[in-house]
């Protein structure tokens, strides 16, 4: 295993990662509390799905022609970053929201935190597929995007309670999405 391959995995999870960064400032700046085990589990979510999508991928993979399927993986890749920028520009012309008075301290429940870790791995399915049709090391990804998303979740809340009114979650999207187009650009190459 080569310090690209490694390089990619640890680029492609934190790119699938940072709408946590993006959540968990958002929660910060609101008081809202996820703690420890709720991180954990929403870690241990993205590393199983970015797993198991990473496998389907890679099972598609056999039935594909090799140079068919690292575009294909390259493609999926692309398309994800561009849904992230379109999220990014929807949420951008639509934001309402007033973090100037931060509500009430208060921890996420349970069944909340399930319900935002799954909510989380969307983006880890699509890229997880097409990463595994490009056949990038399952197990490294997986295992980087635990560790990524336990440092994206638990930066972001103590980023989001220092954050001032002008600082937003939203520029991470773009950086999220321009960074898996030129992932899957690269991939293709």
């Amino acid at each position: 295993m080569g310090l690209e391959t490694i390089l990619t995995s640890v680029f492609l999870s934190f790119s699938t990662n940072l709408d946590n960064l993006a959540v968990g400032m958002t929660y910060g700046m609101r008081q809202l509390t996820i703690g420890w085990w709720g991180n954990l589990l929403i870690a241990s979510l993205s590393g199983v799905s970015t797993f198991f999508s990473m496998s389907v991928g890679d099972w598609l993979e056999d039935f594909l022609n090799p140079n068919l399927a690292q575009d294909m993986g390259a493609g999926i890749i692309v398309l994800m970053g561009l849904g992230v920028l379109w999220n990014a520009y929807q949420e951008e012309t639509n934001e309402t929201q007033d973090f100037s008075r931060p509500s009430p301290k208060n921890k996420l429940s349970f069944t909340r935190i399930v319900v935002l870790g799954l909510a989380l791995t969307v983006t880890n399915w699509g890229t997880g597929i097409g990463a595994g049709i490009a056949e990038l090391n399952s197990g490294l990804t997986s295992s980087f995007s635990f560790l990524s998303s336990l440092v994206t979740i638990g930066g972001g809340m103590l980023l989001g309670k220092w954050a001032t009114r002008q600082l937003t979650g939203n520029w991470l999207s773009w950086v999220s999405g321009l960074g898996l187009i030129l992932l899957g650009i690269y991939e293709g190459v």
